[in-house]
């Protein structure tokens, strides 16, 4: 192995370590005030990690990308012209309403909690910056 390629991918490494660890710490900052235990919850959260895990190993394995096959269904069955002939589509008003709306009715509404908002605006600036480090090779 060349000097190069050990450096770029110990590099590589580090960069996604880092970025694992901002979702982890978001983990941590957003539950810090729930510390009650749900053997429920956890095991619902637990399988959804190793889902999703599978998923993303599936994916980079078999290198399945199935966005074009349901912009052609999409297409096909005539959903993709209605949606882009809804008349408030681009209203940032209904993105964001129909966005929070659908959240509070599928969740429940909780209570705000600004050590919650910094945990889960940490997990998401940490999967910002593994995408952004896979796309770029960093």
């Amino acid at each position: 192995m060349s000097w190069d390629a050990f450096t770029t991918t110990w590099f590589l490494i580090k960069s996604l370590d880092f970025s694992v660890g901002i979702i982890i710490l978001g983990a941590f900052v957003a539950g810090a005030r729930d510390l009650s235990f749900d053997s429920y919850a956890y095991a619902i959260v637990f399988s959804a990690n190793i889902c999703t895990a599978i998923y993303l190993a599936s994916i980079a394995r078999i290198g399945l990308i199935c966005t074009p096959i349901l912009l052609l269904w999409t297409w096909a069955c005539g959903d993709l012209q209605l949606t882009a002939n809804f008349s408030y589509l681009s209203s940032p008003g209904f993105q964001d309403l129909f966005t929070i709306g659908l959240g509070w009715l599928l969740f429940g509404g909780l209570p705000f909690d600004l050590l919650n908002v910094v945990g889960q605006s940490l997990g998401f600036l940490g999967s910002c910056t593994y995408a952004f480090c896979k796309i770029k090779g960093l």
